[in-house]
């Protein structure tokens, strides 16, 4: 029996590190729907192809945004996407098939009623719309039930937003239900929002690599690793805990930590994680110092200065 899973994100970025471990742990692409503010005025039908390129109208037109191409939309492959300027937004995966029927033209509901039709409660999905409309990105996940908590866990991480938060904040602004004949945020009115709810838009360290970027020996390590620590002894899964050995080895070999030893790097190693992942740093030091240590067994065997 599968069910959904989602999270509403602030900002691209934090929904494409979303996207990215969810990826990493195995779930599949065409399980994953994204949604975003789309200001663009044309209805368009394409498909992410294996390159991670678009294929179809869009590719023609030039009328798709650069959400698509080589970001966060491009990591799924295989997703059908649809651009529809009735309710403002780019749709991509299996909540674009309840967005449109055969053509191009809008169903009755439009975005509201497809993610109620996702098994999203009606209330929540009235502000996760709305949320959408003033420039915010809903990631949500068809999941089998052994993966739920795995995902709902990894969206947290990734920052979702508390949906039952964002709701009083909404209604402490008059805000009631979504009005889909409301006009989409534009940049100006987005970056407005962003300083109303007090967020600091950094430079997004990618902290997961996609399988295969990691030497299979080193990702070994990691799992054995793990297997000795505490958090595995209380039933923990590797897999929650594999993006942050990535994030240690990853941040190692990056040239403005050439040399550093970790008492030194650690401070900037925490200020990176916590931008994406608030309040998790302890949670997950003990993985993340595991990940940047190997990096440096790695480079001292290959006779290379620890990059």
């Amino acid at each position: 029996m599968t069910s959904n899973v989602s999270g509403l994100f602030d900002t691209h970025e934090a929904a494409e590190v979303a996207v990215r471990r969810l990826i990493a742990i195995g779930i599949d692409t065409r399980a994953i729907s994204v949604v975003a503010a789309n200001p663009r005025g044309t209805v368009i039908r394409e498909v992410v192809d294996t390159s991670g390129d678009l294929s179809g109208e869009g590719a023609v037109s030039g009328a798709t945004s650069g959400l698509l191409v080589g970001g966060l939309v491009g990591l799924l492959i295989g997703a059908t996407i649809v651009t529809a300027p009735p309710i403002g937004a780019i749709i991509a995966g299996p909540l674009a098939g309840l967005i449109t029927g055969a053509g191009v033209g809008m169903v009755s509901g439009g975005l509201l009623g497809a993610m109620i039709g996702l098994g999203i409660p009606e209330e929540e999905a009235h502000v996760y719309a709305e949320s959408i409309r003033r420039g915010g990105t809903v990631v949500s996940v068809t999941v089998n039930e052994d993966e739920r908590l795995d995902v709902q866990q990894i969206l947290a991480m990734a920052g979702a937003v508390d949906i039952e938060d964002r709701a009083i904040m909404y209604r402490e602004q008059g805000f009631s239900q979504y009005d889909s004949t409301a006009p989409v945020f534009t940049q100006s009115e987005i970056e407005q929002e962003h300083k109303r709810l007090g967020l600091r838009i950094p430079e997004i360290f990618s902290d997961v690599t996609l399988p295969g970027t990691i030497p299979a020996q080193v990702e070994q390590d990691f799992e054995r690793d793990f297997l000795n620590s505490t958090a595995a002894s209380q039933g923990a899964s590797f897999e929650f805990y594999r993006p942050a050995y990535h994030f240690g080895y990853e941040l190692a070999h990056r040239p403005e930590y050439r040399n550093l030893d970790w008492p030194i790097a650690e401070p900037m190693a925490r200020e990176i994680w916590e931008k994406t992942n608030p309040g998790t740093w302890t949670k997950f030091q003990y993985a993340i110092q595991s990940g940047w240590s190997r990096a440096g067994i790695v480079n001292t065997l290959s006779g290379a200065t620890v990059l």
